[in-house]
């Protein structure tokens, strides 16, 4: 939260073995906050009066009132250790085997509610699931689902194991449903965070997703940059090496033409007609560059005289003082001064129209005319993001 410095809170279940086991040694809960990497201020100590024992076929009446006892004891090893600790300890359910029933309880505890309003904008929340019932760890695990805490991490810590940072399945479902389709509406930094979740794969797509981001937003060297430093998964070989031929092309002064063709494919109806416009001044510009004639502030209608002239055949599809790209060029004006409502099938002519202005191109040199010729092909058009968006979906599931 802005102007407050994020802290770190922690939150678990008493089980029977804490704070100590029957052997003395330090239980599963103390344990797994001394490998936590970072130091909380304030501990949720949650738990189910007798239900360690219940869930261990005890149910005695003299188990009742341990789990308090527990708490308390656990509350003042915590804070022994960490006198600036704040522990809260919270009785919810009385069904330690009813993920319902527990979460019932959690959702009307005003002991835990009292905590979410203190810290949810300020903190962290982390979730060790290090005791008790599998339907107490699953409630543990489902909060960041819940959205508790707008920041959450889950934990576990398997018998005498390391401590790892873990997601529940449900978040993992979310995640991935959310990422794949920020991919196709090309929302590639929404899809980086998404991605996130996925630890062992989100370091394997960071560069790929910021280079697209890069890429959006017109930082093409940067976009470069991160594809050539990016070391694909071999699922993503062919579509890492078109993405570097169609950047480095891109360079050039006709290769910047494919830019424009994206932003007309990609864009609102009104915008598609406003993006073939631009595409179209920009392809006559270049081929008076290409020509060797000086530049001029002059309309679309006088650079192509201005190439006649000069004994250049200019094609149909560039041809701005006649046919459909006079027409469009018009409504683009339209659509400018007047507001005028720009209709789909208006934009899809203009998204036609673009893909045979870049296919009737004179490029300069083979390699870029053959890069023009198919667009579509090209690895940042809108109508390869589907391709992209399950390439992505196969990798984070496997």
């Amino acid at each position: 939260m802005s102007g407050h410095q994020m802290n770190d809170v922690v939150v678990t279940f008493i089980g029977k073995q804490d704070p100590v086991n029957a052997s003395g040694a330090e239980g599963p809960f103390l344990s797994a906050l001394r490998q936590l990497p970072v130091q909380p201020v304030a501990a949720l100590l949650l738990y189910v009066e007798g239900g360690s024992d219940r869930a261990d076929q005890r149910n005695d009446a003299l188990a009742q009132g341990t789990q308090y006892l527990r708490a308390e004891e656990l509350r003042d090893t915590l804070q022994s250790r960490w006198p600036e600790m704040q522990v809260t300890l919270a009785e919810i359910g009385d069904d330690p085997s009813h993920t319902g029933t527990l979460l019932n309880g959690f959702r009307n505890s005003p002991i835990v509610r009292t905590f979410r309003e203190a810290w949810q904008d300020r903190a962290t929340l982390h979730t060790l699931p290090t005791g008790g019932t599998p339907a107490m760890r699953e409630l543990l695990t489902t909060l960041a689902v819940m959205r508790f805490f707008p920041q959450t991490r889950n934990w576990y810590a398997p018998d005498r194991g390391e401590l790892r940072e873990e997601f529940p399945l449900a978040a993992q479902a979310v995640a991935l449903s959310g990422a794949v389709t920020a991919v196709r509406l090309g929302e590639y930094a929404v899809a980086a965070e998404q991605v996130q979740i996925f630890s062992h794969a989100a370091p394997l797509v960071r560069e790929l997703l910021l280079g697209l981001q890069a890429y959006r937003q017109g930082e093409y060297r940067e976009a470069l940059s991160l594809l050539r430093r990016w070391e694909a998964p071999a699922a993503f070989q062919k579509w890492r090496e078109a993405a570097i031929r169609g950047l480095t092309l891109t360079s050039k002064p006709a290769g910047a033409l494919m830019v424009l063709w994206n932003e007309v494919q990609a864009a609102s109806p009104r915008n598609a007609v406003l993006a073939h416009a631009t595409l179209l001044e920009t392809a006559l510009q270049t081929l008076i560059v290409q020509q060797g004639l000086p530049g001029k502030d002059e309309g679309v209608g006088a650079m192509v005289n201005r190439l006649r002239l000069h004994g250049m055949e200019v094609p149909s599809a560039l041809d701005a003082t006649t046919g459909t790209p006079r027409e469009l060029y018009s409504g683009r004006n339209d659509a400018i001064h007047s507001a005028q409502h720009v209709t789909e099938s208006e934009a899809q002519r203009a998204r036609e129209a673009a893909t045979d202005l870049l296919r009737s191109f004179p490029a300069p040199i083979p390699e870029l005319h053959e890069f023009l010729r198919a667009p579509h092909m090209n690895a940042f058009a809108p109508q390869r993001r589907p391709e992209l968006a399950e390439l992505l979906h196969g990798f984070l599931v496997t």
